[in-house]
């Protein structure tokens, strides 16, 4: 993502630190105006049997469409696992999932129009109780803040922009959450965290004067900003930033202040592949042997097709578990999804299935047909022990676990190289 088995959960790319300078926000389209949302506080008498509807908005169709399927192949197995038949305390609610798509099929991506048509069909919709999704970050800001005007709990197992829950550029995340209250919760933890767990993979090798390279975009930005922060912790040594340019035409100013300051390792931050690829490239060029870590975005083949041999023995970070870390619960759901499914769950799966989860927990406590109740019993969800472990929301909606794994490419794959766990400043 913007970006298997579970031998290859961390290998799905596809998650705080004191910035240097102003970030650049993730490009928000305008948004075209809808039908007029009013929160919608009050609950309704409940009467036996009355609807509970869950929406969830991926791109089904696309490049993301395996992993979108995986989490929609998941959200039914937690229904199916969790309630009576899709019935809930004692029969009082029966739940309705309603999975929508929010791709262009003409362009494989996810659509600003299709998204914001999902999101004020589950507002107008006075039995949805919860929103699951979108996929992307650029998405879920054009509903975020719809699905705020209208008092639904989102909960978000993939997209991971800063700025969703936590300032980061100007009016993040204010701007998402108009009546004051939060209502958006998400399992894949904050970009610049991935950067933080990048910290310790650097400590696998012997040099310690390290160079960051970012392209100026958020995704870059942000978890090089964390790299740079955790890195006195790990005892390393940036000995320089550059930021690639928007033409990529400064790749030879910046290998040469790599090899003036001799570092020994390259820091990567950035969101499109084919730039890392180019910057690769010039650096080998240049001679400049320097050991090669990157963010998950280098795990898409758009990279190790253009890098080519040079990928060999890159290291990248990625959201993700290694199987041998999965708790009992996880292992559990290994074999249930694969028993369905016939193949074993990504990490999106594992998300999917903790989203669909925390509702149905929350909505069996709570037992009311009432958007606010049921958004306050997920928001203070607490020591939750799911798939991913034992768990809480925080303060800004991100969970307690950071999972990430460092990934080596290898002979054209991705070998997962460990455990991460970001290094904090």
């Amino acid at each position: 993502m913007n970006s298997r088995s579970l031998s290859a959960i961390a290998a799905a790319a596809l998650f705080l630190a004191a910035c240097q300078s102003t970030p650049t926000p993730l490009p928000t389209p305008e948004v075209t105006p809808g039908p007029t949302v009013e929160p919608t506080p009050t609950a309704t008498p409940v009467v036996k049997g009355q609807m509970f509807r869950i929406y969830s908005s991926l791109p089904l169709t696309g490049q993301e469409a395996a992993q979108s399927k995986s989490i929609v192949n998941a959200i039914n197995l937690a229904i199916e696992q969790k309630t009576a038949g899709g019935l809930l305390c004692n029969g009082a609610f029966k739940i309705d999932y309603v999975s929508l798509d929010d791709a262009d099929p003409a362009t494989g991506n996810w659509a600003m129009e299709k998204e914001q048509a999902n999101a004020y069909k589950a507002v107008g919709d006075a039995d949805a109780m919860a929103y699951i999704g979108p996929f992307d970050s650029g998405a879920a800001q054009v509903s975020m803040p719809i699905l705020n005007k209208g008092s639904i709990a989102i909960v978000n197992p993939a997209a991971d922009y800063i700025g969703l829950t936590k300032p980061y550029a100007p009016s993040d995340p204010d701007v998402y959450f108009e009546m004051g209250k939060r209502n958006f919760m998400r399992l894949a933890p904050p970009m610049d965290l991935q950067g933080a767990a990048a910290v310790r993979l650097a400590k696998v090798f012997t040099g310690t004067r390290v160079f960051v390279v970012d392209d100026a975009e958020q995704y870059g930005r942000g978890p090089s900003d964390a790299f740079i922060a955790a890195a006195p912790k790990a005892g390393l040594t940036v000995v320089g930033r550059e930021s690639v340019s928007a033409k990529a035409d400064n790749l030879p100013f910046i290998a040469s202040k790599i090899l003036i300051n001799k570092a020994d390792l390259i820091y990567y931050g950035g969101s499109d592949p084919q730039k890392a690829a180019a910057f690769l490239k010039e650096a080998r060029a240049e001679k400049i042997g320097a050991a090669f870590i990157g963010t998950s975005n280098l795990m898409s083949t758009a990279f190790t097709d253009a890098a080519g041999d040079l990928a060999q023995g890159v290291y990248a970070t990625s959201f993700g578990l290694p199987p041998e870390q999965l708790s009992a619960r996880g292992l559990a759901f290994e074999q249930d999804y694969e028993a369905h499914y016939g193949s074993k769950p990504d990490i999106y799966a594992l998300t999917g299935y903790e989203a669909a989860s925390i509702i149905i927990s929350a909505a069996g406590t709570v037992c009311q047909k009432d958007r606010v109740a049921l958004l306050d019993a997920m928001f203070n969800t607490l020591d939750f022990d799911g798939v991913l472990g034992k768990w809480s929301f925080d303060a800004n909606g991100d969970i307690s676990v950071h999972p990430f794994v460092g990934n080596r490419f290898d002979k054209g794959t991705w070998v997962i190289t460990g455990p991460l766990a970001p290094l904090l400043p």
